[in-house]
């Protein structure tokens, strides 16, 4: 069995802050937040869910319907993921409607950054949209904060599958935290502490299917004993950093979820990016090999550094180059100016120590003298 420090804990009100980061946000532990009352008076909720609980196909078809989405095939597996296909929303619910496309999942759907391009002033100051309200125990979300200032990009998104559908064992962007709230609908989470990853890994290989598991694919995955848990409409469940997890819809399920992060995860971030900037430079020794040796350029460190960096970048998203950027974006962020409150966030002095750390584990990277920060 797991430890019982892992134990997912069930909070049958929203916590304080204080309570909740203690218990979750320091420990890495996973929770459920039985948040119904709050979740009860999100447009979402109103608007999108019948009374007797199930999707109102109709309401979101006359909001949403023109928006073009990323579809999962679960019934058809690509590598680590499913087919992804691009439909419009009317589209997939025309499906269901006919009786067809069972395994259709829609996922990753940006309706929340949508939103926001009807409503920009918005854009720089809230995390939340027209549609729901982000709960306070959450706020402090630096990955979000950064990216919706800087760029065009977010990691709020909406998900809409059928019973069945199934999101494979990950581990999620960033090792970041996630939270994700039902509307309708219920999921089972399998979630696996970090200590057991790796059983979950074979080589470059990851289990698909906890379900389903090939025991000479996997020879240590009798090992594993996740955490089931099923999730019900309106509640929320946070799934801390580096914790692997699988996701089934049990009944036609709408849910929101956010990838965030913020100090209390920022080393295991960190240590994120060296474990996959060591995976690069390790699959790419011949290439160093080659520029050490045979290029007779003396800035071949530079060279070596920016091709692990691009492909860093390529396969996981970002860098080093961001990973500092958004550390510095929410570490400038003039007090008065901040959305946050105090009572929602960490004491500055805490903050500075995560900071400093992450400081003292990138100084003793070789890239460190090249890629300054």
């Amino acid at each position: 069995m797991p430890p019982e420090d892992d134990c997912p804990l069930i909070y049958g009100a929203k916590p304080g802050y204080a309570e909740f980061a203690l218990d979750c946000l320091a420990r890495n532990r996973p929770a459920i937040v039985k948040s119904h009352h709050l979740v009860s008076r999100w447009p979402a909720t109103r608007r999108w869910r019948c009374k007797d609980g199930t999707l109102n196909s109709d309401t979101l078809e006359q909001d949403c319907g023109h928006h073009s989405v990323t579809v999962a095939d679960c019934s058809r597996r690509d590598f680590s993921d499913h087919v992804r296909l691009e439909r419009t929303l009317s589209e997939v619910l025309t499906l269901w409607r006919e009786g067809a496309g069972q395994s259709l999942y829609i996922k990753d759907w940006h309706l929340a950054q949508a939103e926001d391009s009807v409503a920009p002033a918005q854009k720089h100051s809230r995390l939340s949209s027209s549609f729901y309200e982000v709960l306070d125990l959450v706020e402090d979300d630096w990955l979000n904060r950064y990216y919706l200032s800087t760029t065009k990009d977010d990691f709020r998104f909406v998900y809409l599958g059928q019973a069945g559908t199934l999101t494979p064992v990950h581990r999620d962007v960033y090792c970041s935290y996630s939270w994700s709230t039902n509307i309708v609908g219920r999921k089972r989470w399998w979630l696996f502490p970090p200590a057991q990853a790796q059983w979950l890994r074979q080589g470059s290989q990851t289990i698909f299917d906890y379900r389903a598991i090939d025991p000479t694919a996997f020879p240590n995955a009798h090992r594993l004993c996740p955490y089931i848990i099923e999730q019900a409409p309106g509640e929320t469940i946070f799934v801390p950093s580096g914790w692997y997890h699988q996701v089934e819809n049990l009944d036609l399920c709408l849910s929101i979820n956010h990838n965030w992060l913020n100090s209390y995860c920022l080393t295991n971030v960190c240590r994120a990016i060296i474990d996959k900037v060591e995976e690069v430079q390790l699959a790419l020794a011949d290439v160093k090999d080659l520029l050490e040796t045979r290029s007779g350029d003396p800035n071949w460190q530079l060279q070596w550094h920016e091709v692990v960096q691009r492909l860093v970048e390529q396969d996981s998203g970002w860098s080093w180059t961001t990973f500092w950027q958004m550390v510095d974006h929410n570490s400038s962020i003039d007090v008065q100016q901040d959305p946050v409150s105090p009572s929602l966030r960490p004491a500055d002095s805490f903050v500075a120590e995560q900071i400093a750390r992450c400081r003292a584990m990138y100084s003793t990277r070789p890239e460190s003298q090249i890629i300054a920060i």
